[in-house]
């Protein structure tokens, strides 16, 4: 009130109420009209480099000389920002906060970072009050201070430590906008200072904010994991319900940064399916099922869900990215989920080599639609040709056991196909050497579960004698077998043992995943008699004897004396 009484006139407290409106009508008036002429008489490049060289220019002039300046500047344009007197007025004069970001950015961008005019800005910039910065303004010194760093324009230590300081200075007297998150989200800014302050201001943040600052870490690695999983714990405790928007993005920071919370895994699987209702993009469909393939979700409603949605969206085909479509169903067979059997029907109408990708995608679509046995023999039949094979081993030299596993899967499916007289694995001599099973074999259990692997296989010599019958192997169908032999009744007999990282989870025990279930199910159709036995299942076992025992009852039938 007594700022506008000095600038126009207006009446003390004691006068007419009246008089106000009119002398506030009167001064925005004007002030728009000061701001039209301001516009109107905006000068040239050109014109404004005359003013400078004759002194006759403002600060006004300067600063906006500076911002039309190109990246690339000429001798005589360098110097004239760099002599002393250029910048003179700048301390006494006030620019507007983004007349200011927008110069000192175009100053680090020129490595005039060394100059009068540069420092005053910085100071002049350090001098305003945090929440008087729009949060434009915010985003933009966010972006000028990122830029500009993780572009290497300048090597300046001072300007790191200083921009870094008023960012989040920023940052600790604001509310964190999502706006600034997702400026941040670009930025190199997750250290010292400014991480600081974001992480002392976790506590105040609203739910929505929580959620987007999470999003905004994705891909970073320079998070302490101390911070990054208070904030997963406290978004999983949360009872805020998810937008569907909400669960992509935490779906795919989830898979960015790796995340695993048993807590946040239940939280996302339960707002996924009371939002699913949301969903129309078949990329967000394809976030959502990878995250769940990874975390091996085995919840059978939200998988009914999904399916019955891919299988809805996947008729109209315009609207449908092949890709996308190959991606799900290999997903869903990844996991042994027979919900997956209609989408792959439609996928099965839709092949096109072309779409496929490269050759191991190929074979991986080849593969889930054998899963649900709805693929053509043509298709098999160009996999296991010699022109493929050679392609697919020669594209992915460094995954050459899953590309050989997954074809002996494929060949040993089409051995269940009696009208199928395709070429076969055994048309291509020397295909898969004995290093080759040895590399098949490593990889099928993981270093972390060798000791239960050695503790079950330390069982089967009291139980199968000739240790010829019990060396593992690679089976034609692509597992691995701890023991084979041909029974009394000329009948084929295999003992699988199934690690525990290849299987799912839930609260109901333990669920095999797809590729284990394929070649379970095809051996059987082949007329092998197989002894299953999961890490879940041998670890009820306290002893040695007690394991050999039932090993012995459920192979051989008969109990241990």
């Amino acid at each position: 009130r007594m700022l506008l009484s000095r600038v126009v006139g207006l009446p003390s407290r004691r006068s007419a109420s009246s008089a106000i409106p009119s002398a506030i009508a009167g001064f925005v008036a004007d002030l728009a009209s000061s701001r039209a002429i301001e516009r109107s008489v905006e000068k040239s490049s050109v014109e404004l480099e005359k003013l400078i060289d004759e002194e006759k220019a403002t600060a006004i002039d300067r600063i906006n000389y500076i911002k039309k300046l190109p990246t690339q500047v000429n001798k005589q344009q360098l110097n004239r920002i760099r002599k002393s007197s250029f910048a003179s007025e700048f301390s006494s004069t006030t620019f507007k906060n983004d007349d200011t970001i927008v110069a000192i950015d175009k100053l680090c961008k020129l490595k005039a970072t060394d100059t009068e005019g540069y420092r005053t800005l910085m100071s002049n910039l350090s001098s305003i009050c945090p929440s008087n910065l729009r949060t434009a303004s915010v985003c933009s010194l966010v972006e000028v201070v990122s830029t500009n760093e993780e572009s290497k324009v300048i090597d300046n230590d001072e300007w790191r430590s200083e921009s870094r300081k008023i960012v989040a200075e920023l940052i600790t007297h604001s509310e964190i906008p999502t706006q600034i998150l997702y400026a941040l989200k670009r930025s190199n800014l997750w250290k010292d200072e400014c991480f600081q302050a974001i992480d002392g201001q976790f506590t105040n943040m609203n739910f929505t904010d929580k959620v987007s600052l999470l999003n905004a870490l994705s891909g970073r690695k320079d998070v302490e994991d101390s911070f990054l999983n208070r904030m997963v714990e406290d978004i999983a405790r949360d009872a805020t319900p998810l937008t569907f928007r909400q669960c992509v993005n935490l779906a795919t920071t989830c898979i960015d940064l790796k995340l695993k919370s048993s807590r946040l895994k239940e939280k996302l699987i339960e707002e996924t399916k009371a939002a699913m209702g949301s969903m129309e993009k078949w990329n967000d469909a394809r976030t959502i099922v990878t995250l769940f393939t990874i975390w091996r979700v085995t919840d059978d409603q939200v998988w009914k869900l999904l399916s019955k949605w891919t299988a809805r969206k996947a008729e109209d085909e315009l609207k449908t990215p092949f890709k996308d479509l190959a991606a799900v169903v290999y997903m869903m067979a990844d996991l042994g989920r027979s919900e997956g059997a209609e989408t792959a029907s439609i996928l099965s109408k839709r092949m096109c080599r072309e779409k496929g990708g490269d050759a191991v995608n190929w074979l991986s679509t080849i593969m889930s639609l054998s899963f649900y046995s709805c693929v053509d023999h043509e298709y098999i039949e160009n996999v296991l040709g010699t022109a493929f094979i050679e392609d697919a081993l020669a594209q992915a030299p460094m995954k050459k056991a899953l590309v050989l596993r997954l074809l002996m899967q494929v060949d040993y499916y089409a051995s269940t196909l009696p009208s199928y007289t395709g070429p076969r694995l055994r048309d291509h001599e020397n295909l898969i050497t004995d290093k080759d099973r040895a590399s098949i074999l490593s990889s099928y259990y993981p270093a972390s579960k060798k000791s239960d692997v050695d503790s079950f296989r330390s069982c089967l010599p009291r139980v199968i004698v000739d240790p010829s019958h019990r060396s593992p192997s690679v089976h034609p169908s692509g597992i691995t077998v701890e023991a084979l032999f041909t029974n009394a009744n000329g009948e084929e007999e295999a003992v699988v043992y199934v690690p525990s990282d290849r299987c799912a989870r839930d609260k109901n025990g333990e669920r095999m995943m797809g590729s284990i279930i394929f070649s379970l199910h095809c051996m059987l159709k082949m007329g092998v008699k197989v002894h299953l036995f999961t890490q879940d299942e041998m670890s009820a076992f306290n002893s040695h004897v007690e394991a050999t025992a039932y090993i012995k009852k459920k192979i051989l039938g008969v109990e241990s004396k």
